[in-house]
């Protein structure tokens, strides 16, 4: 005979459950409806302060929960966190136990228990020991910005095990500006502004050549910054480099060197290249140009060779021969020079291919370089530039190299000169140094910076001195030639800026940061017995805490997350049920919190 009936009560059904026992169980509850919030008597636990842990977005954190009360449920001291940043469109919390455990979620401040139920926005209790809940704009309430708490019951029948995992999907989106950059020859510095559509939104830069330097903005979460440096072009050719940025695409220009006018560029032809010349027959043939530089010493650092696309042109990737040589003396016979070889092949028809080579110093005479091909029948590789006058200074050998023949001499008709030209490293009697940047600054975490260091010889040597104790030298304490100073900078743990002026290369460099002074936000408040629990960010060591004006007395910072918790210890009883009050947080410093209205439930 049933002796008792228990009415249990959702929004919208009246459920009847008939039972033998003066205490309706738990599962008598679940087998009418799974859909139901009455969930038993929650065995009540008070929730303490220093159980707060905050998640980290998809990380799994694990827990335990002991043993209920028969047909009780047992809440968990701990209530995990979780920020929602504004723009996120959904928050998902999965729990996974080895039995029967629920999950329940509340915005703004932790869960608690009133009537033997837990006062929470959302919810999930089945009968197992999986549960997942999932907050959007259709939710009610709506998703929003700021802390979530979560926590977890467990309803036996033993001791239970748990994993929670909260998730946070950040529909990240980017956008550069500008999407490229121009530059002359002698380079620059420039910085693309990285905008993303969220604060947490992360981004780097990829591979970036070795004539870029990253000055700074490798990589950021939110808006930002990329500052890189682009060396100077010594090439007769531009070049074009597309770096990818934030998952986009930005593309730096450079223009090429001078082609007529520098010191550094020797060149017999005027640019126009009329006719093309080679052998009929099988058999090796050496091509070079007589080039004589304005000043010694001179080093020679590229040697670019034109090759027309014309019918009879050598293919692309076809093996050649560089050829660097000195004509000490300087006269018109340069049989028997000694050439530097460098193999390498054809690049590109229709312009100039430009070739590193190995360093060659002269003090007198002449610079002799060009190419050997192999075998060419047919082929007419040489590009000639017939402006008269001509300047008598191309040559060929058809034989063994070392056995020149004047071009002007050999075929009168079609005097001219060769398209072979050469550039010479920069001076190094007078060593010039210029740093990429002058400066740079640092929030309070600090980080990695990047000092370019440019040169104007591979010979000049530099060093760094006077570095404060607050910055670490990764690389580049010393050089030679074009480099780099890696260092990283100390987070600041004091609330004052500080500046540290060094010498690089010769030149000071200034690094600033600033002090430790980051604004305190609440973002939650809840009362538990006399204590009043204040959660948000930035609360410094020491914070105290105002509310409607008067500075509580017992404010202390929380162990476990003292930048995330307050526990104002005597403050949570002067606030009576229903009540609202201005809650205030103050750093040390004098930096306050926006305020904030906590109304007590």
């Amino acid at each position: 005979m049933l002796r008792k009936i228990l009415l249990a009560i959702t929004a919208l059904t009246i459920f009847l459950v008939a039972t033998d026992s003066p205490l309706t169980s738990r599962s008598n509850v679940r087998a009418v409806s799974a859909a139901s919030r009455f969930i038993g008597q929650v065995q009540r636990r008070d929730i303490v302060s220093n159980g707060l842990v905050a998640l980290t977005s998809g990380v799994p954190v694990n827990g335990s929960l002991p043993t209920p009360n028969p047909n009780t449920c047992v809440l968990s001291d701990t209530q995990y966190t979780i920020a929602v940043p504004n723009g996120a469109s959904e928050l998902k919390v999965d729990l996974n136990g080895n039995q029967d455990v629920d999950l329940f979620i509340r915005f703004g401040q932790p869960a608690t228990i009133q009537d033997g139920t837990v006062v929470a926005d959302f919810r999930s209790e089945s009968l197992t020991g999986t549960e997942s809940l999932t907050v959007n704009s259709a939710s009610f309430p709506a998703l929003q910005s700021g802390t979530y708490f979560v926590v977890v019951s467990n309803c036996g029948p033993g001791a239970a095990n748990f994993t929670v995992t909260a998730t946070v999907p950040l529909s990240c989106t980017y956008q550069l500006s500008p999407t490229s950059q121009d530059f002359t020859a002698n380079g620059g510095s420039g910085s693309v502004n990285v905008i993303t559509s969220l604060n947490l939104c992360a981004w780097s830069v990829g591979q970036v050549p070795g004539w870029i330097t990253i000055t700074s903005g490798s990589s950021g979460s939110g808006n930002g910054t990329f500052n890189y440096v682009v060396s100077p072009n010594l090439s007769f050719t531009p070049r074009s480099q597309t770096l990818t940025i934030a998952q986009q695409a930005f593309t730096v220009n450079q223009g090429a060197a001078s082609e007529g006018g520098s010191a550094l560029d020797l060149i017999v032809d005027d640019g126009s290249f009329e006719d093309s010349i080679g052998r009929t027959d099988p058999g090796p043939l050496y091509v070079v140009n007589r080039l004589t530089p304005t000043r010694y010493p001179a080093t020679l650092a590229e040697v670019a060779i034109f090759f027309r696309n014309v019918g009879g042109a050598p293919s692309i990737g076809a093996p050649i021969t560089i050829l660097v040589g000195n004509n000490s003396d300087g006269d018109a016979n340069i049989n028997n020079t000694s050439f530097q070889i460098t193999p390498t092949s054809i690049q590109a028809l229709g312009q100039f291919n430009v070739y590193d080579v190995p360093d060659v110093t002269i003090n007198s005479g002449d610079f002799v370089v060009g190419f050997f091909i192999s075998n060419p029948v047919n082929v007419f590789p040489i590009a000639l530039d017939r402006t008269l006058p001509s300047r008598g200074r191309s040559y060929y050998s058809t034989t063994d190299g070392r056995t020149f023949i004047f071009h002007d001499s050999a075929v009168p008709d079609l005097a001219g000169n060769y398209g072979i030209r050469a550039r010479l490293a920069p001076t190094t009697s007078a060593c010039v140094y210029t740093l990429n940047p002058l400066s740079q600054s640092f929030g309070i975490n600090g980080g990695n910076g990047v000092v370019a260091v440019n040169t104007s010889s591979n010979n000049c040597a530099w060093t760094v001195s006077g570095v404060p104790n607050w910055i670490t030298i990764l690389s580049g304490s010393s050089g030679s030639g074009n480099g780099a100073f890696n260092y990283v900078v100390a987070a600041n743990t004091s609330p004052n800026p500080r500046s540290g002026t060094f010498t690089i290369a010769g030149s000071l460099f200034t690094v600033t940061q600033d002090g430790n002074a980051r604004t305190p936000r609440i973002l939650g408040a809840v009362v538990q017995g006399k204590s009043l629990i204040i959660s948000g960010e930035n609360f410094a060591v020491g914070a105290s805490l105002l509310m409607d004006g008067v500075r509580q007395k017992k404010v202390r910072n929380d162990e476990q997350s003292p930048d995330a918790i307050l526990i104002a210890v005597k403050s949570g009883k002067l606030i009576p049920k229903g009540f609202s009050v201005v809650l205030q947080v103050e750093n040390p410093d004098g930096t306050l919190s926006p305020e904030f209205r906590f109304t007590r439930p």
